[in-house]
């Protein structure tokens, strides 16, 4: 039956895994990040260093390997995340995740606000960076202590892009379409990467060509 092309693999999240993940996010922040993820595909690097000046509308010029851009997609519960996401921020820094100003403890930062919480650091102007972007391995952190309280096992941002990726596939996007949107630079690097046989390319071929 070619409706489950491609096979999932056990490494693809699962819809219930994707809706526990959303449950457990805490801050507007945690939810922008998710969502981004699961609606753009975006490597964590290109993630991180997203500017403001990079989006429009429901479109993400994002920067990806080897100095080429192209443009990534939110949904509608994207475009509401990062809404909400965004309204909280005080600061003028230019990054869509901006960094902490300081290393370290940012409780120690916002000492004498009882109400602060650690996770809540971005809605204080004070304590964000004024130029700096989040690294892209405090995005892989965040995302893994969100699947630790959601109880998803190996929960990282990588496993968005290939999930998301192999979705569509599964409902009939082109692979063309999938390479393009995941930014390879041919559709071979993309069946190696989704883990699509040969078998699964002459299926789809007999279902989709006429």
């Amino acid at each position: 039956d070619l409706h489950s092309f491609p096979t999932r693999r056990s490494s693809d999240l699962s819809f219930m895994d994707i809706e526990l993940i959303r449950n457990a996010c805490r801050t507007n922040k945690e939810r922008a990040l998710i969502e981004l993820l699961i609606s753009t595909w975006c490597r964590v690097s290109e993630a991180a260093q997203i500017q403001l000046t990079d989006m429009e509308g429901d479109e993400i010029l994002v920067h990806g390997k080897g100095e080429k851009d192209r443009t990534v997609y939110l949904n509608a519960k994207a475009k509401v995340a990062l809404q909400r996401y965004l309204a909280e921020r005080k600061d003028t820094n230019p990054y869509l995740f901006a960094r902490a100003k300081y290393a370290g403890n940012v409780m120690k930062m916002a000492k004498g606000k009882k109400r602060t919480k650690e996770a809540e650091w971005y809605m204080h102007e004070e304590l964000v960076d004024a130029t700096g972007h989040i690294e892209a391995s405090t995005i892989e952190q965040i995302v893994r202590k969100i699947g630790k309280r959601a109880s998803v096992e190996n929960t990282h941002p990588h496993r968005f892009r290939r999930t998301g990726a192999t979705f569509a596939l599964r409902n009939g996007m082109e692979l063309v379409t999938v390479s393009k949107l995941l930014g390879h630079a041919n559709i071979g690097v993309t069946q190696i990467y989704l883990d699509i046989s040969d078998n699964e390319l002459e299926e789809a071929h007999k279902k989709y060509v006429r």
